[in-house]
């Protein structure tokens, strides 16, 4: 399982994302198959759109983070300058400048996918984990104090849990709903991932026996339960001494 933020290895602030894009590559590549074999069309792009607001500005959403006590969040986004390389390198490929210099007041854009109340990203392939939320699964990822504290730290993200109940969560000052206010109870969970693990199917976006494991996973493990660890229900695997 990925790295617990307790481990010496992980310098992050929060607990790193564990989650497994495995089953969507499966479903992607009978997808990638058919339409080399027989012609039949994938689904539509889901890619995020400025033209519908899912792709915006890194501000605008770090604005619209919930205020999570205890969660930092990133500065802002990484710089991406438009960098002068020599008069001779568009048309040639010849670079006469050493090192290449930012042009001034010329930067690229940067766009970020919207995110809802909870902190979880809107567009894309949703997943039954991000759908149906124990959590806010962060993109990012920040390092704690004694590793240059507050800077970007790897590419697995962070999750941030969910407190379970509403006693739970009101002292803490926590803006997300709890897991009880969200399901009510362990059976009412399991039929909302049933609901959007049945979508995936429908949408070619998930395999059958992909969405029967995330439901066996959900029935046998009650996120109301204080023993039971919050996380995504199917989480990469790291081989012991792994990263």
């Amino acid at each position: 399982m990925a790295r617990p933020v307790t481990d010496s290895i992980w310098i992050g602030q929060l607990t790193p994302s564990s989650m497994s894009a495995a089953p969507y590559r499966r479903a992607i590549l009978v997808l990638l198959d058919r339409w080399a074999s027989d012609g039949t069309p994938p689904p539509p792009s889901l890619l995020p759109s400025t033209s519908d607001r899912t792709l915006v500005n890194a501000q605008d959403v770090l604005a619209a983070y919930p205020k999570i006590p205890g969660v930092n969040l990133p500065k802002g986004p990484s710089h991406l300058p438009r960098y002068d390389y020599g008069a001779e390198f568009d048309s040639r490929g010849i670079m006469s400048v050493f090192p290449p210099q930012p042009v001034a007041g010329q930067e690229y854009p940067i766009r970020v996918p919207q995110i809802d109340a909870d902190g979880n990203g809107v567009p894309g392939l949703r997943y039954p984990d991000v759908e149906v939320p124990l959590g806010t699964y962060n993109g990012w990822s920040l390092r704690r104090a004694g590793f240059a504290e507050g800077d970007q730290f790897w590419n697995t993200g962070s999750f941030v849990p969910f407190a379970r109940t509403r006693a739970e969560r009101i002292p803490s000052g926590d803006p997300r709903l709890s897991i009880e206010e969200r399901y009510g109870s362990h059976a009412a969970y399991v039929d909302a991932l049933s609901r959007v693990c049945a979508a995936r199917v429908r949408e070619r976006l998930m395999l059958q026996e992909d969405a029967d494991r995330f439901i066996e996973l959900a029935r046998s493990r009650n996120p109301l339960d204080p023993a039971v660890p919050l996380g995504p229900l199917i989480p990469v695997l790291v081989a012991p001494g792994g990263a």
